[in-house]
């Protein structure tokens, strides 16, 4: 069963030089955050309602706090004792669990570069577009 990837889209203002840019979270982190209720929590904190499977179009301030957010799992994950992370991405029709597991490390790793690239696009572009 292949895990979805999601994308961040950064979009200039017609009035900008610069051209979009993207970036592309690996499936495992993408299924992790939805799995670890990354994006339930933030919706039901910030009034949103981000879904997999899902396009939206982002406010440069929803940037800005999906990257807080971003910043602060990274902080509860680096107090994890453990080199990996186990998590079920999906139930087969019997109910059995499908399970992956991510080394720790990467996974802060690639927050950072998730974090850094909302923390830009929040910076120099006019909006967002968030594929998850």
């Amino acid at each position: 069963m292949q895990m979805k990837a999601s994308k961040f889209i950064g979009t200039p203002s017609d009035y900008q030089a610069s051209e979009e840019i993207e970036f592309q979270l690996t499936g495992e982190l993408s299924e992790w955050l939805f799995a670890t209720r990354f994006w339930q929590n933030f919706n039901a904190t910030h009034d949103t309602i981000f879904d997999q499977f899902e396009e939206d179009e982002v406010t440069i301030e929803l940037v800005k706090q999906v990257a807080a957010s971003i910043f602060a799992r990274i902080r509860d994950l680096r107090t994890v004792d453990q080199p990996s992370v186990e998590f079920v991405y999906r139930r087969l029709p019997d109910g059995m669990p499908v399970t992956a597991q991510i080394a720790k490390d990467g996974l802060i790793e690639e927050m950072t570069r998730l974090g850094e690239f909302l923390t830009l696009i929040a910076e120099r572009y006019a909006k967002a577009t968030f594929d998850l």
